[in-house]
C-alpha cells in the first residue's frame, strides 16, 4: 500500500514539475499537497506497520523488536561519552545522546 501511495505521489509530482503547461498557482498547491501527503504517508507507515506486526504476528513481534532495539543499543554504544551523569532515564535514547560529544545525525536518522 505504500509503495501505490508513494509512486502515485512522485508520478504526480514530477509530471506537474516537468510539463511547462503544469507550472500554474493551481498546480503549485497540489504539489504541496503531494509533498505533505508523501512526509505524512512516510512517517505514519513505520509506526503502523509496528501495530500490525504485534496484532497479526505477534509471536514473530518480538523478534523484529529485539534486533530493532538490538540495532539502536549498538547505534549508541559506538559513540565515545564526554559526560557521566544521565538527565530523565526514562528517555533512553535521547539520555545517552546527550552523554556524547560527537555528531548523532546517523543515531537520529535511525532511531
Amino acid at each position: 500500500m505504500y509503495i501505490f501511495v508513494l509512486s502515485g505521489n512522485l508520478t504526480r509530482l514530477f509530471v506537474i514539475a516537468f510539463h511547462r503547461h503544469f507550472h500554474k498557482p493551481m498546480y503549485m498547491l497540489l504539489c504541496n499537497m503531494i509533498i505533505c501527503d508523501l512526509i505524512g504517508s512516510t512517517a505514519l507507515m513505520p509506526r503502523l506497520m509496528y501495530g500490525y506486526f504485534a496484532i497479526c504476528n505477534p509471536l514473530r513481534y518480538h523478534g523484529v523488536v529485539f534486533v530493532l532495539l538490538f540495532i539502536l543499543f549498538s547505534l549508541i554504544l559506538r559513540l565515545p561519552r564526554c559526560r557521566s551523569i544521565i538527565v530523565h532515564t526514562y528517555c533512553f535514547n535521547g539520555a545517552l545522546y546527550l552523554l556524547s560529544c560527537v555528531d548523532t545525525t546517523v543515531n537520529n536518522i535511525y532511531g
